[in-house]
């Protein structure tokens, strides 16, 4: 059963991109229908695990619109950090077929089952999904209910914007969520706040 699917502990460096001007925790008033959730039971933010996969589901969203890129220019670039824990972790086919999914393929036509688990997830207290990236090899992708748990602190700062189109990233090997390797300021902190020796606040989720 998909409740039934163990937790882990999700930390580290992520990205997420948005048409310009908006912060990053911001929700538009009609929420959206989603890979993991349906906008109409809960809603949910979803970043990606390094810069090019959150291009990756961008271009892939550009091509369900059937919208030019430019079309959707500018957008910001934001860096998370993250800390969280009651993450369920689906990394592959093998995690994605006990939870009674198949694997992701980069359209819509098969959101309404992951959908469904995803909704159960979350009203069994799960704060997260981390899957695999539909739209890039190798790439994943969290998608964190919304809004979180009331002890969990969201805080944001400066970004990078793109007004020209990226070009289409290619498929290499995935970036590990928690290496910090570009030099955008990390501005979306979620999770329990805590002091490290810098100074810098740091967020963790409940344990």
């Amino acid at each position: 059963m998909a409740d039934d699917i163990a937790t882990t502990r999700v930390f580290g460096t992520w990205w997420r991109q948005l048409p310009a001007g908006l912060e990053p925790s911001s929700r538009p008033a009609r929420l959206p229908n989603a890979r993991w959730q349906g906008g109409r039971v809960v809603d949910a933010i979803y970043l990606a695990d390094s810069p090019d996969a959150a291009w990756a589901e961008w271009y892939r969203w550009l091509a369900e619109s059937a919208l030019a890129p430019r079309a959707a220019l500018p957008r910001d670039l934001w860096r998370v950090e993250v800390a969280l824990d009651d993450v369920v972790d689906l990394p592959g086919p093998a995690a994605l077929e006990a939870a009674g999914l198949h694997a992701l393929r980069p359209d819509r036509g098969d959101w309404p089952e992951f959908q469904a688990v995803g909704e159960r997830l979350h009203a069994g207290g799960r704060a997260a999904v981390v899957a695999p990236s539909a739209a890039r090899e190798r790439g994943a992708v969290l998608c964190i209910f919304w809004p979180p748990a009331p002890d969990v602190q969201v805080s944001h700062g400066s970004h990078e914007r793109t007004v020209e189109p990226p070009a289409p990233p290619r498929p290499r090997h995935r970036a590990r969520a928690s290496c910090a390797r570009c030099a955008t300021p990390a501005v979306l902190i979620i999770g329990h706040s805590t002091k490290s020796t810098s100074g810098k606040t740091f967020l963790r989720g409940p344990r």
